[in-house]
C-alpha cells in the first residue's frame, strides 16, 4: 500500500511525457486527493488519497522542462537564420574538464545573423574556457554558432 504514491507519480510522469498534457490537468487528481485525505476514515482511503497526490505531482513534474527547451530548439532548427549568440544565466555550477568547463545556460535571448535579438526560452550546453571561472547565477553572452546536438547524444544533452 505504501507504493501507491510513488507508482501514481511514475504513472503520471510517463503519461504526461507521452501525451504532452498541460500542467493544469493536475488539478483534478490534486483536488480529489486532498478531499479524500480530509474525509479518510480507513487506511485504504488514505492510500487512495496519497496515490492521487502522487499522480498530481507527477503531472506537475513532467510538464516543466520540454516547453522551456522547445522554443530555443525550434529557433535553431528552423534554419531560416543562423543563431550567432545566446544570452542567459548559468543554471548550475559548471563542470570543469581538462581544458574547458561545461556550462548549462538558461537562455533568455538569441541573436540572429541579421543582428536582431529575439527573446527565447531554452537551455543550452556551452563549452567555455577554464578562465575566467564561471559560477551559478552568472549572466553570460555567448558568441558562437548555435547548433542542435547530434541525435545520438544522451537524453540529458539533447534539445527538446
Amino acid at each position: 500500500m505504501t507504493l501507491l504514491m510513488p507508482l501514481g507519480f511514475l504513472a503520471a510522469l510517463l503519461t504526461v511525457l507521452g501525451l504532452g498534457l498541460p500542467w493544469w490537468t493536475a488539478a483534478l487528481p490534486l483536488g480529489t486527493g486532498v478531499l479524500v485525505l480530509l474525509l479518510a476514515r480507513r487506511p485504504l482511503h488514505v492510500a487512495a488519497g496519497l496515490a492521487l497526490l502522487g499522480l498530481a505531482l507527477g503531472v506537475l513534474r513532467a510538464d516543466g522542462s520540454p516547453t522551456r527547451q522547445g522554443e530555443l530548439a525550434s529557433l535553431i532548427g528552423v534554419g531560416a537564420q543562423e543563431v550567432v549568440a545566446l544570452r542567459g544565466v548559468v543554471a548550475d555550477e559548471p563542470s570543469p574538464r581538462d581544458r574547458a568547463q561545461l556550462v548549462r545556460l538558461d537562455v533568455e535571448a538569441a541573436r540572429l545573423a541579421d543582428g536582431d535579438w529575439r527573446p527565447v526560452r531554452g537551455v543550452a550546453q556551452v563549452t567555455a574556457r577554464l578562465i575566467p571561472p564561471l559560477h551559478y547565477g552568472d549572466v553570460l553572452e555567448v558568441r558562437a554558432r548555435a547548433q542542435l546536438p547530434e541525435t545520438a547524444a544522451p537524453a540529458g544533452v539533447r534539445a527538446h
